[in-house]
């Protein structure tokens, strides 16, 4: 659907790779956004625990939501019910784990505040925590 949207054509060879390509971009910009919001948490349980709930919250506005819901109806119902609800539940559930386990591992603690914080830090010139204002 991606691929076909993107491009516009109804050849396989060429809505195929631009479907995969827009859909990895598309997950990449989510998982930024968790990164960028919800930053690193208090333990490796919180972080696969938030981000699975952030993956899901996706998964109910993508079924409630155009382009899906006026295709297929809510939650897939006039296409495939309730196959196609369940098999992309349990993608965005196996999506957010290992969302935010790898960014539990990879921010470091000064990434723990969430994006309004972060944001209003101010830096010194040696690169340290200024004030906050």
């Amino acid at each position: 659907m991606f691929g076909k949207m993107a491009t516009g054509s109804s050849t396989l060879a060429i809505y195929w790779p631009a479907g995969l390509a827009v859909h990895y971009l598309n997950g990449a910009n989510f998982s930024l956004f968790y990164a960028f919001v919800w930053g690193k948490r208090t333990s490796s349980f919180r972080a696969a625990l938030l981000a699975t709930g952030w993956a899901l919250i996706i998964e109910m506005l993508m079924m409630t939501g155009p382009p899906m819901a006026p295709m297929v109806g809510l939650f897939g119902v006039n296409f495939a019910w309730p196959q196609l609800f369940l098999i992309t539940f349990v993608a965005h559930v196996f999506f957010g784990e290992p969302l935010g386990l790898l960014i539990q591992h990879f921010q470091t603690d000064e990434d723990r505040d969430w994006l309004i914080p972060f944001l209003l830090k101010r830096r010194s010139g040696n690169g340290e925590a200024g004030v906050t204002i």
